[in-house]
């Protein structure tokens, strides 16, 4: 067969925890809630849904905001449109509504940008959406989580969408009026689902305008958040990748020593308020000593949920994390940590609202950066290649400088000794 007689373009994908998700379609349904039918001026009902598409490349991971999208051309009235992201792992035709789960691949959140403006006019002209609806990046998302690791979504789930740190769309996935499975169902009559397809399962009320210099967070329990600063128009896409590479090794069977898995790190998790903090979870064993035996590419696949810290019977976690500036977040965590602390017994007046301790020993070592390990009485500052251990004291991590700081960190299992034990009660 001959070569392609242009340039191929490149595969749009998705970020995972493991490795890159390949988006095929981009299918949206239209008017899923209620009360977003009824604020775009309609009257819905339970009737058969309504599809429309984007082109696959206009899928963008936006992890953080550091993540710049930039506000579109020929566009007057730029609109957000907070979505869950379903994506297909096995594809199929006429797929009956109970067998629907079994092709999603994961869960992710993202928005359906809309150039209102072109909208309103295709409207009331009655011709089709794509110039308003199809536009470059048009479909940022967060991270795509799969259902091996975290379940499926479930109806209680909340959806929320703040901009500017102000929410400005919350829901319950329960008010959707097709559920997922209905939604695989009904589009599988229609079209061969392939994996790598993506459903944008419809928005809430709430919508309104973006400018630039918006910074825009969505939100489904339990699944990573989608972030992303609108940049100026005309400007080019900017993202900045924090994920791990992790490589792991192993024995084939004639015992040589090969490469299991070479990807991105698992686990990956951003705490809530810290805006710009990452935690990469690398592996983890429980137990004293751990096996080593001949393996293969499954061997990586250890349950998939790593813990916030090693098991009281013995263990280590080793993770990588990047620690954000703190002054834009700091004050949020401090006014949070007010409300919750007195409920714990914990005094509230520690020197930063993060301070803890744990019974464990910290190996680490400060990849990138600087930053700042608080104890009761001191702190010290570390910068790139210092290293510390950290025995069971009460800390807290500070990064006051302007960039992130990396540490990679092995938590071990350790245990406070009686007399050391008795001062903390």
């Amino acid at each position: 067969m001959a070569d392609f007689v242009v340039p191929a373009p490149p595969q749009p994908f998705l970020a995972t925890p493991t490795g890159k998700f390949p988006v095929h379609r981009i299918y949206c349904v239209g008017r899923n809630y209620y009360d977003h039918g009824i604020e775009m001026g309609g009257n819905p009902d339970r009737e058969p849904p309504f599809f429309f598409m984007k082109p696959s490349d206009s899928a963008v991971s936006a992890l953080d905001f550091d993540t710049t999208i930039p506000y579109p051309p020929s566009c007057e009235e730029f609109h957000y449109e907070c979505e869950m992201v379903v994506g297909i792992g096995e594809g199929g035709s006429n797929i009956p509504v109970e067998e629907a789960l079994k092709h999603v691949y994961g869960y992710s959140v993202g928005v359906d940008l809309t150039r209102r403006d072109l909208q309103k006019v295709a409207k009331d002209m009655r011709r089709p959406w794509d110039t308003s609806k199809g536009f470059d990046l048009s479909a940022p998302c967060g991270l795509l989580v799969p259902v091996k690791e975290r379940g499926h979504v479930r109806d209680g789930c909340v959806m929320e969408m703040t901009l500017n740190g102000n929410v400005v769309q919350k829901t319950e996935l329960r008010k959707m009026i097709w559920k997922v499975d209905e939604m695989i169902s009904y589009l599988s009559s229609y079209f061969r689902l392939q994996p790598g397809d993506l459903i944008l399962t419809g928005t809430p009320a709430g919508v309104g305008k973006l400018v630039s210099g918006d910074r825009v967070e969505c939100r489904v329990t339990g699944l990573p958040p989608c972030r992303f600063t609108v940049g100026a128009q005309g400007s080019p896409l900017m993202q900045a990748d924090r994920s791990v590479r992790r490589v792991v090794t192993g024995h084939d069977e004639q015992g040589q020593a090969v490469v299991l898995q070479d990807s991105k790190a698992p686990n990956v998790f951003c705490p809530p308020m810290r805006e710009g903090v990452q935690v990469n979870n690398v592996w983890r064993h429980f137990g004293g000593i751990p096996d080593v035996g001949l393996s293969n590419e499954e061997a990586c696949e250890y349950g998939g949920k790593i813990p916030l810290l090693p098991p009281d019977e013995g263990g280590a976690v080793f993770r990588v994390i990047e620690f954000s500036p703190e002054a834009p977040w700091i004050d949020k965590v401090k006014r949070s940590a007010s409300n919750w602390l007195p409920l714990t017994g914990i005094e509230s007046d520690t020197r930063h609202p993060l301070m803890h301790r744990s019974e464990t020993i910290d190996y680490g070592v400060v990849l990138s950066g600087e930053i700042v390990l608080m104890l009761d009485k001191e702190e010290v500052e570390l910068k790139a290649g210092d290293v510390f251990v950290q025995r069971g004291t009460n800390h807290a991590w500070s990064n006051r400088s302007n960039l992130p700081c990396r540490i990679a960190f092995v938590l071990v299992t350790a245990k406070f000794e009686e007399e050391l034990n008795n001062k903390f009660t």
